[in-house]
């Protein structure tokens, strides 16, 4: 697809958010911080393919959002 120039400037190429660095994040919010996924909404800026978004599920947010342009 075409993609407008001056997005194309401003984009970077895709790396889609390792699982275990995501799921060991997690465990720390919880652990530090008593972080609930189930009382929270998850944002992903610059979501991509969408692996954040699959593991925000997994992981049991309320309310996942993703946003690409």
């Amino acid at each position: 697809r075409d993609v407008d120039p001056a997005s194309r400037e401003s984009g970077h190429g895709y790396q889609g958010v390792s699982s275990w660095l995501f799921q060991g994040a997690l465990r720390i919010l919880k652990q530090e911080f008593g972080l609930r996924p189930s009382d929270h909404t998850f944002v992903d800026i610059g979501s991509g393919k969408g692996r954040g978004l699959l593991l925000a599920d997994q992981a049991g947010f309320r309310r996942i959002i993703g946003v690409e342009y």
